[in-house]
């Protein structure tokens, strides 16, 4: 069983420019608790950088990474790239693509 919460809001909101912030807590029942904080920079909804931090966590340490996101016609494009730190483990890169209609 575990408890989780977590909280975000839009730090700055501008005609062509967001800032997301957020912070997310669970506590497993059998477990200490863990946390992670991030944030997301939007320029005009198209470029999209992020980066966050887990914080009391044995091997996940730091990420980031970006995406970009576009509308052709009908159609919605997403390409996201993402770089996370597990400390003894090493790196991971994740990669997403998307495809959909409006």
């Amino acid at each position: 069983t575990n408890f989780q919460f977590g909280l975000s809001m839009n730090a700055i909101e501008m005609d062509n420019q967001n800032l997301l912030i957020s912070f997310n807590a669970i506590k497993p029942n059998d477990g200490k608790p863990l946390s992670q904080i991030g944030a997301e920079w939007s320029y005009n909804s198209l470029i999209f950088l992020r980066g966050g931090y887990e914080l009391n966590h044995e091997v996940a340490t730091y990420s980031f990474g970006g995406g970009l996101y576009w509308g052709i016609s009908d159609y919605n494009f997403r390409f996201d790239y993402a770089y996370s730190d597990f400390s003894l483990l090493g790196a991971t890169h994740r990669f997403g693509v998307g495809f959909n209609f409006k």
